[in-house]
């Protein structure tokens, strides 16, 4: 919406602008215009300025008040957050569930919904406003789909402190997700049934809790696409592309396991940073089975897979130019932090 709205007022500026050139320099002067050209110059654009901004305030400023119930229900979420804050301490990192992506998400509940957290505290860490696509994105998409002492293991070793949940955001209430919580972490910290929010605890790590480390597409693809028939999601590259590698713990030794595939005969060379960590030649018709391991850096790394070999047009009247084909791709952290 907001995107839609400054298109929609840039071009009404540069239409107005080009109106107000036009009667400028074509319609005769009348004595209520200024002598000097620059004045009148002026006088245009301070006029083009303020019926933007009239038009701006009019669109952006509510038609109705906000009611006596929308100050009852800010009242309410206000208190809730702030027995969040007095209950962990400065700092505390909050895993937001369920995952939603910023911004715009079609996915209950709406995606500002998810930004309360943070508006409403001050000094706390919230999972939710990555931008979508993102390496961080990507780690909470696929945590939130872990449960028990997976979810445990991997919020811990990442740093976090707690878990919010919005029920809202679930058909059930949230009744599936709270009772795995309840069973793992035991009652929440805070909850508020009325407000449909609650907060667990996360405790700390183990001395053997492996960091959880997250791999995704990254740069230089086409999107994932599950074919006709298919088993699973495959995505094909524009040429050397790279592997995006999710670590916010730090450390751990990881394994990536994926199949490549090519239409034409082609090099690939695997490396993650300077060391070339496996070498490939796929054939056409022909799948290669790769494995790597390697210790991941903390943050966000990638995984390169580098090809020289030029993309060629796929088959089927699809028009892209396409190099390397990869599925089933997948990950396993082996050895503790």
């Amino acid at each position: 919406m907001h995107r839609r709205l400054f298109a929609a007022l840039l071009a009404f500026a540069l239409a107005a602008q080009k109106v107000g050139a036009f009667l400028l320099h074509r319609v005769p002067r009348r004595t209520w215009l200024p002598d000097s050209a620059s004045t009148r110059t002026r006088l245009v654009s301070c006029t083009i300025a303020l019926t933007v901004l009239v038009v701006a305030v009019f669109d952006q400023v509510p038609v109705h008040a906000i009611g006596r119930a929308d100050r009852n229900s800010f009242r309410t979420a206000k208190a809730f957050f702030a027995r969040v804050q007095s209950a962990f301490p400065a700092g505390t990192a909050f895993f937001e569930l369920p995952y939603n992506y910023f911004p715009e998400s079609p996915r209950p509940p709406s995606s500002y919904y998810l930004l309360e957290p943070y508006l409403l505290t001050d000094g706390m860490r919230w999972s939710f406003g990555d931008m979508h696509g993102r390496a961080s994105d990507a780690w909470n998409a696929q945590v939130a789909e872990l449960s028990g002492k997976q979810l445990s293991d991997a919020l811990a070793s990442a740093g976090f402190g707690a878990i919010y949940v919005d029920r809202r955001g679930y058909k059930d209430h949230a009744a599936d997700v709270e009772r795995m919580l309840l069973a793992q972490f035991g009652q929440p910290v805070i909850a508020d049934d009325a407000l449909g929010r609650a907060v667990y605890g996360v405790p700390k790590p183990g001395p053997t809790v492996p960091s959880f480390v997250v791999a995704d597409l990254g740069r230089n693809w086409f999107p994932w696409q599950t074919d006709a028939g298919a088993d699973s999601a495959s995505a094909w590259s524009k040429g050397t592309a790279d592997i995006l590698i999710a670590n916010p713990g730090g450390g751990g030794v990881t394994t990536v396991s994926f199949k490549l595939s090519s239409l034409v005969s082609r090099k690939v060379s695997i490396r993650y940073g300077a060391e070339i960590l496996s070498v490939v030649y796929p054939k056409p018709n022909e799948t290669v089975d790769v494995a790597v391991t390697f210790t991941a850096q903390k943050g966000v790394s990638r995984l390169t897979l580098q090809t020289e070999t030029p993309a060629v047009p796929l088959d089927g009247g699809d028009k892209r130019n396409v190099a390397i084909r990869l599925s089933d791709l997948a990950y396993q952290n082996i050895l503790p932090r």
